[in-house]
């Protein structure tokens, strides 16, 4: 499925899409029926909280991803996450 939007990782059109919130970490705190509200007021469960990227960045940040839920990081790659969920 191609989805027709600017990819927030490169402006690459995205083919893909990405949780904001990690699928490991919804399952670690239990989080996927948790409801965010956004700054608009909108609220949604955490498992819908997705953003539009293309697939070559979704494996660069699951690879950070896969480390930190392993507690095996550098400074950077945290950095690097904590800007993408922000």
């Amino acid at each position: 499925m191609k989805i027709d939007m600017e990819c927030m990782f490169s402006g690459e059109t995205a083919d893909t899409d990405e949780h904001v919130i990690p699928q490991w970490m919804q399952s670690r705190y239990n989080l996927h029926n948790q409801v965010v509200v956004i700054p608009n007021g909108t609220s949604l469960q955490y498992r819908y909280a997705k953003i539009p990227v293309a697939s070559k960045h979704n494996a660069t940040f699951g690879n950070i991803e896969n480390r930190i839920s392993q507690g095996i990081y550098s400074s950077e790659e945290v950095y690097l996450w904590a800007l993408k969920i922000h």
